[in-house]
C-alpha cells in the first residue's frame, strides 16, 4: 500500500494541536485544524498560501525565520481567545539552505502557569539543598582529616595544604606512584574558596598527545577530520571559575607545554581551529611522579612552564620513609574493606604489623591497601596474623634476592648477615611470630634469638 505523505503530514500537524508550517518566504504551507478553526476562526482555504502576517499580524515567525535560529518556550498571548501560550519555533534547512519554519504552541491557563512556576521554584530549592548537602559531604570526605598518617613528613605536607589551599597559587604535587597525590589535590580544592565551583581532572599520560590538545582546549566544528559537527568544550572551559588537576603533567608533549604556558600567562584559551579567545579564571594543580627538574635538564620539559606551575611544591613522601603511618593506614583500610566486602576483621596482630613494617612498599599506600584487601577477604574474620600475609613474605625474599644479585659487592660478613636475617624472618612467619618456637626451629636459644632480632632490627 502506497503512503500518502501529504495526508500523513496533515495528520501529524492536526495531532500537535496548534502548529504552523511556512516556507522560506513566510507563506503558510499548512496550519493545524485546531489552530485555524478554534483560535483564528478561519477555514483551511483561508490560510494555505497566505503570508503569515495576513493571518496573524503580530506573529514572531518572520523574525525567527530571518535569524535562522531555534526559539524555545517563548511566551505568546492569543488576543483572539485571551489565552497564554509558550511557542517553539524551528527554522528548517535542506542542503545548508533555509527552506522554511515549523512552529508549535502549547496553551496553558494562567493558573496552570502559576502552578508550574511554583513547581519549578520548589524543584530549584530542592536541587540547591541537595547540592549543598553533596558539597558538605565532599568537604568532609576530602578534608585533611581524610589523609591518614601522623608522621612528621605527612604533617609537613598537610601544613602546606593548610597554608595555600585557599589561595589562587599554582600548586605542584610530587611523589611516587601510589603515595596519594590525588587525595591531596582533592583536599586543596575542597578547602579552597572555589569548592562549590567545577573541579576537573585529566590524566595527561592516559591520552595520546594529538588528542590531549582537543581534550584540554576544545575544538571548533570542522577543526579536523572526525571532529564533531557541534565542536567540543575543552577541560579548561569546563573548569572555568573552579579548579583543574593536570595529573602526570611530566608526560605532556613539548608542543602542548608551549600552549599550556600561553594559557596560564594570558588567562584565556582558544579552541583548536578557532580564533575566539575565551577568558579563564582557573586554579591550576599539577601532579607528577617524575623528577621535573631532571626532565628540564634533559630538554623534555620546559623550564618556564616548570617554574610557572611550581609556585608551591608539596612533596608526598614514600611509605617506606614513614613506616609509623602503616598502623593507622592499616586500621583505616581494614574498616573500609570490612564495609565494602562484608568481612569482619578486628585488627592486626603485633607480629603481622611487624611483617608489614619489614616490607619496602615500592607501590606505596596503594600497594598496602591491595595487600590488606587480599588478606582480609581471605581471612574473613578475626585478627590478621602473619600467616595471612604469607604471600607478602615471598615478595620480601624475592626482592631481597634481586637486590643482592644487583649488588654483589660487599664483604662475606655482610652477605652472611643478610642471609641470617632472612632466615630468622622466614622462621618467625612460620611460627606466627612465636619467639620460643622460632628459636627451636633455628636451633638457638631464646636469648640469642632476641639478640639477633635486635641486631637486625626485625619488627616481627
Amino acid at each position: 500500500m502506497s503512503i500518502d505523505y501529504q495526508q500523513m503530514l496533515e495528520m501529524i500537524m492536526d495531532a500537535l494541536g496548534y502548529a504552523t508550517l511556512v516556507d522560506e518566504k513566510c507563506h503558510v504551507i499548512y496550519m493545524s485544524k485546531k489552530y485555524y478553526e478554534e483560535i483564528l476562526g478561519l477555514s483551511r482555504e483561508e490560510t494555505i498560501g497566505k503570508h503569515i502576517y495576513d493571518i496573524v499580524p503580530d506573529s514572531r515567525i518572520p523574525a525567527i525565520l530571518e535569524s535562522g535560529r531555534n526559539s524555545w518556550g517563548e511566551y505568546y498571548y492569543f488576543p483572539q481567545t485571551g489565552e497564554d501560550t509558550f511557542a517553539n519555533r524551528f527554522p528548517l534547512y535542506a542542503g545548508g539552505e533555509l527552506k522554511g519554519l515549523f512552529a508549535e504552541a502549547i496553551i496553558y491557563s494562567f493558573d496552570d502557569v502559576i502552578q508550574m512556576n511554583a513547581l519549578v521554584h520548589a524543584l530549584k530549592q530542592e536541587n540547591s539543598a541537595l547540592k549543598k548537602e553533596l558539597l558538605n559531604s565532599q568537604k568532609k570526605n576530602w578534608s585533611l582529616d581524610s589523609i591518614v598518617g601522623q608522621s612528621d613528613a605527612q604533617q609537613a605536607a598537610k601544613n602546606l595544604v593548610k597554608k595555600f589551599a585557599d589561595s589562587n597559587l599554582s600548586i605542584l604535587i610530587t611523589g611516587e606512584t601510589g603515595t596519594g597525590k590525588e587525595i591531596y589535590a582533592n583536599a586543596i580544592h575542597y578547602m579552597s574558596n572555589r569548592c562549590d565551583r567545577p573541579y576537573v581532572k585529566i590524566n595527561c599520560a592516559a591520552i595520546p598527545g594529538e588528542l590531549l590538545e582537543s581534550e584540554l582546549f576544545g575544538y571548533e566544528r570542522g577543526a579536523f577530520t572526525g571532529a564533531s559537527e557541534k565542536g567540543k568544550i575543552g577541560k579548561f572551559e569546563y573548569a572555568n571559575g573552579g579548579t583543574i588537576l593536570l595529573d602526570e603533567i611530566g608526560e605532556m608533549p613539548l608542543f602542548l607545554q608551549s600552549k599550556l604556558l600561553r594559557v596560564l600567562q594570558d588567562k584565556c584559551v582558544e579552541r583548536v581551529g578557532g580564533v575566539k579567545t575565551i577568558p579563564l579564571d582557573v586554579r591550576i594543580i599539577c601532579s607528577t611522579n617524575q623528577d621535573l627538574e631532571a626532565r628540564v635538564r634533559e630538554g623534555k620539559f620546559r623550564s618556564d612552564l616548570y617554574y610557572r606551575i611550581n609556585t608551591v611544591e608539596i612533596k608526598i613522601p614514600p611509605l617506606r620513609e614513614r613506616m609509623e603511618d602503616i598502623e593507622p593506614l592499616s586500621r583505616f583500610f581494614i574498616e573500609r574493606i570490612n564495609r565494602e566486602n562484608g568481612v569482619f576483621i578486628t585488627g592486626l596482630q603485633k607480629a603481622a604489623l611487624g611483617l608489614l613494617e619489614e616490607y619496602q612498599w615500592e607501590g606505596n599506600v596503594r600497594e598496602l591497601e591491595h595487600v590488606l584487601q587480599r588478606a582480609c577477604v581471605a581471612a574473613g574474620a578475626g585478627e590478621l596474623t602473619v600467616r595471612d600475609f604469607d604471600f607478602l613474605l615471598e615478595r620480601i625474599l624475592r626482592r631481597s634476592a634481586m637486590a643482592e644479585s644487583i649488588d654483589m659487592v660487599g664483604s662475606l660478613q655482610e652477605r652472611t648477615a643478610k642471609v641470617e636475617r632472612e632466615e630468622i624472618i622466614k622462621a618467625l612467619v612460620r611460627t606466627n611470630g612465636n619467639k620460643t618456637k622460632t628459636a627451636q626451629l633455628l636451633g638457638i636459644d631464646r636469648t640469642a634469638l632476641y639478640q639477633k632480632i635486635k641486631k637486625y632490627d626485625i619488627k616481627l
